[in-house]
């Protein structure tokens, strides 16, 4: 329809459409209303973790070696070499394939492989029966097991 013909033009199309006052179609029926669908609820994405961690223990992994200043807060666990230094006041543990060739100011060790070097430790050592510890020892507390090789020297008052 154009601007030209204006309401004429309508009234001839509504005549068209129907017939002696009826309707020449029928009107649809509404269908009914579509049941709405439940939309299963977004799964929460977990929040990305910053470092892939054993609990809150750092770890050196077989067959790495670290060498320089390893400094960590709570635990660490090394199952590798490293050579150097290790500084904190956590528990160091070191496995039995490990190797530790450094100077260790820590609060607590629990050795079951090889450190060479001298240990400060502020808490306690224990050396298990597959440990050994070559260097000088300073700790309030120790424990050596039944077949645990330790040697050098042994200082067992405060740190």
């Amino acid at each position: 329809m154009t601007a030209c013909c204006g309401g004429a033009a309508r009234v001839l199309w509504l005549t068209l459409l129907t017939r002696r006052g009826r309707r020449m179609f029928k009107p649809k029926p509404e269908s009914p209303p579509m049941p709405e669908v439940a939309q299963p609820a977004p799964s929460p994405t977990p929040a990305p973790s910053p470092t892939p961690t054993l609990g809150d223990v750092t770890v050196v992994g077989p067959g790495v070696t670290f060498e320089g200043t390893l400094r960590f807060k709570g635990a660490a666990r090394v199952d590798g070499t490293v050579l150097g230094r290790i500084l904190s006041a956590g528990t160091l543990e070191v496995g039995p394939q490990a190797e530790v060739r450094a100077q260790l100011e820590i609060g607590k060790l629990v050795l079951r492989g090889k450190v060479h070097g001298d240990v400060l430790a502020s808490d306690y050592v224990e050396i298990h029966a597959s440990g050994t510890l070559r260097g000088d020892l300073k700790t309030p507390g120790l424990t050596v097991h039944s077949g645990a090789t330790f040697s050098g020297r042994c200082d067992m008052g405060e740190p």
